[in-house]
């Protein structure tokens, strides 16, 4: 009975591992495959800002104008807004957009990295098990060469 139901829980342990290996396989292609149209629409969208520069001009305009404050108004008669390409606010529009382009690059390939480590210890896995179950059973071996004989009772 005891051989049955371990060659039961076997199967089982095989087919429950099959469908995780199967299902973290699909994970990392889907991974790998989004990470890879996001880096592409990324770079397009940049290679847009970087060839337009009337596109950056108008992306650091709307970042500065952000960070003007909207209370300050001019005391003048002529009652217009305060210019985003004076002070402060247009260097700070910049180098937050060069962070933020920073950060955005660096996610996609994150995403790719990790897809390809999952799917590479997923086609590993198989290998190092067995590399380890034949260790054990190696040491085994040796406990059992090396165990002396018990003393005699008599």
């Amino acid at each position: 009975m005891g051989l049955n139901d371990f060659r039961r829980d076997r199967r089982q342990f095989n087919r429950l591992n099959h469908r995780l290996r199967t299902l973290l396989l699909i994970l990392s292609a889907v991974l790998i495959v989004i990470s890879v149209a996001l880096a592409v629409t990324l770079f397009i969208y940049v290679l847009n800002i970087a060839s337009n520069p009337s596109a950056a001009k108008t992306l650091v305009d709307q970042w500065s104008s952000i960070f003007l404050d909207s209370s300050v108004s001019p005391s003048g008669a002529s009652g217009a807004a305060p210019s985003p390409f004076n002070g402060p606010a247009r260097w700070l529009a910049v180098i937050t957009l060069i962070v933020l382009s920073y950060l955005l690059i660096r996610i996609p390939l994150l995403m790719l990295q990790m897809g390809t480590q999952l799917m590479m210890s997923c086609q590993e896995d198989n290998r190092q098990l067995r590399g380890f179950v034949q260790q054990v059973l190696q040491e085994l071996r040796n406990e059992e060469n090396n165990v002396p004989p018990p003393p005699d009772a008599g």
